[in-house]
């Protein structure tokens, strides 16, 4: 394979406050150092952080809403402007969020604050003044759960998915500790890993582990339905962040 080092780049992922860089080279060429790099979708930073990549998201979405608020000046059905917001708006901030979702309240918040302004949206369409819309009452009407709880309803049906075979990886299968009952009162269906460091403890698989545990009581990920759970993970959810 040949390739072209104009389009080529390097980046080194680490967490050292001075780390020592090497100086690649490709065909004669030093190779532009990054610490940022996109791949199918998803930023990914050299110190282990989706902070840009969340950021990136919201701006996407601010102004496809934007974009939507525009277009359909005069409209008032909730049901129409909520099609539009699941189709163009909502996609947007859930796409691999298996990878990405955060765990700093900052970034969640940003993350609400983009339904938060379709709610808000559809309550001064109504009539209702923009600082007087009624937010949590507009969300139940319309049945949307906040983006924290669908994630994590993601979480838990990848897991399932990955437990069923219906996602062909076995080296991520590896990695799922899946506990031995004991005769304990513990009814954890995952081990539970002593991580060091946040971005372990916070990562994708120790993540979802956890959140298999949390609703092991309500569900069983070797037999229900995707429907089933992400209906009753919501469900155990429902409420503002």
């Amino acid at each position: 394979m040949k390739l072209n080092s104009s389009k080529c780049s390097v980046m080194s992922f680490g967490r050292l406050r001075d780390p020592r860089y090497f100086q690649y080279t490709l065909d004669g060429r030093a190779l532009d150092r990054v610490f940022t790099v996109r791949d199918l979708g998803v930023t990914f930073s050299a110190v282990f952080s989706f902070n840009a990549h969340v950021d990136d998201l919201c701006r996407r979405a601010h102004r496809m809403l934007g974009f939507i608020s525009r277009s359909t000046r005069g409209m008032t059905s909730p049901v129409v402007l909520k099609m539009l917001y699941s189709s163009f708006v909502r996609q947007l901030l859930e796409y691999a969020s298996t990878v990405w979702s955060p765990y700093r309240l900052t970034l969640i918040w940003k993350l609400e604050a983009v339904q938060r302004r379709f709610l808000r949206l559809v309550g001064t369409r109504r009539g209702h003044q923009f600082r007087e819309v009624p937010l949590a009452y507009l969300q139940n009407e319309l049945l949307l759960p906040d983006l924290l709880a669908r994630r994590k309803a993601a979480d838990v049906l990848f897991l399932a998915k990955l437990l069923n075979g219906l996602l062909d990886c076995p080296s991520l299968l590896a990695q799922v500790d899946i506990r031995i009952p004991s005769a304990t009162r513990s009814r954890d269906l995952f081990g539970r890993r002593h991580s060091l460091r946040d971005y372990d403890f916070h990562g994708p698989l120790a993540r979802m582990m956890r959140l298999g545990n949390n609703f092991c009581h309500l569900l069983d990920l070797f037999h229900d339905s995707a429907s089933a759970i992400r209906g009753r993970v919501l469900a155990s959810l429902r409420g503002p962040v």
